[in-house]
């Protein structure tokens, strides 16, 4: 695990939370 990227697993929530929005659009 590379915590010199906090930028990333916040970018996955994010796209995960986009996705599911536009699922349930």
């Amino acid at each position: 695990m590379t915590d010199s990227r906090p930028s990333g697993r916040q970018a996955d929530q994010l796209r995960e939370v986009r996705i599911e929005r536009a699922f349930t659009r």
